[in-house]
């Protein structure tokens, strides 16, 4: 028996924080395998292709800040804080900014050494609840749909499957075939995704990182060989090959031509101030279309 498959076994019910990291871990591999496919799949808000990037670069981040803590690496709860911190500070696009708030919705639900299955449930709960708040124009189609439907089903196997609602591996793997349902759902609910005969690439990519914390459980790889399969009805291409990415990196004045093309910002804000944070929001929420703003919690 592998090593992979023994440690599995002995935390099939309950994780703590040596499989919190090893999840990272996955995760970030899965991702960096399917970045390029990842990326294809970006056709909304913005077609600019770099949804696998972002998740990447979000869930590296979480790891590096998990990576450094050197004692007391069983505690599941003082993983998931540190992940919940390089998440968030670390976060790249709307798709990564949103995965900091499935990470920090672990952090929030675990206490203490473990978690189980009815603690990852409250944790998607906790997440889709925090990443709803956090968007100002929530469309339904996106990650945050697939993050929804993954927590409805751990809940659901949490209130309906005793004993084993409470046994991880079975909530883990409820909410990762969920998940992957609602994404291939998603050309449905999104116009502009079923023109180009793609599912959303966040949700994509969301679908991996809880196929990697299944993994982790089980020691089972996930093999979906239908996952992200466009709607065979739809023959529509957006090409997003020929999108000039230049004007990203380029001030207002240089962008000449590309001067009407959408664009990105993101920065920390170092305050606590509920109110304050509310004026900036509805300020920021007139001058972009699409703004989120998060907490590390």
């Amino acid at each position: 028996m592998g090593e992979v498959q023994r440690v599995a076994d002995e935390v099939a019910s309950v994780a703590d924080g040596h499989l919190l990291r090893r999840w990272a871990r996955r995760a970030v591999d899965s991702l960096q395998k399917r970045r390029g496919e990842i990326n294809s799949l970006n056709v909304f808000p913005i077609p600019d292709s770099d949804t696998g990037t972002n998740l990447l670069f979000t869930m590296r981040a979480a790891l590096d800040s998990a990576e450094t803590i050197e004692d007391d690496v069983r505690s599941a709860g003082r993983v998931a804080n540190a992940l919940a911190r390089g998440a968030v500070s670390g976060a790249r696009g709307n798709s990564g900014v949103i995965l900091s708030q499935v990470i920090r919705g672990i952090a929030e639900s675990v206490h203490g050494e473990h978690i189980d299955g009815r603690s990852f449930a409250n944790s998607l709960t906790t997440a889709t609840a925090l990443a709803s708040r956090a968007v100002s124009d929530l469309v339904e189609g996106t990650i945050v749909t697939v993050l929804r439907a993954s927590g409805e089903a751990a809940q659901e196997c949490v209130d309906t499957r005793t004993p084993s609602g409470e046994d991880l591996a079975s909530v883990v793997a409820a909410a990762a075939d969920a998940a992957a349902v609602a994404l291939n759902k998603t050309p449905e609910q999104l116009d502009v995704l079923a023109s180009a005969g793609v599912v959303d690439a966040g949700g994509f990519g969301l679908v991996l990182i809880l196929d990697a914390f299944v993994e982790v459980v089980t020691g089972k790889a996930q093999v979906r060989e239908d996952l992200g399969t466009p709607d065979p009805k739809s023959s529509a291409v957006v090409d997003v090959s020929a999108f000039d990415h230049d004007w990203a990196h380029k001030s207002p004045i240089e962008c000449g031509d590309h001067s009407e093309q959408d664009f990105e910002v993101m920065y920390l804000v170092d305050d606590s101030d509920d109110d304050r944070m509310t004026a900036l929001r509805t300020r920021l929420s007139v001058l972009g279309d699409s703004t989120v703003i998060v907490s590390d919690g």
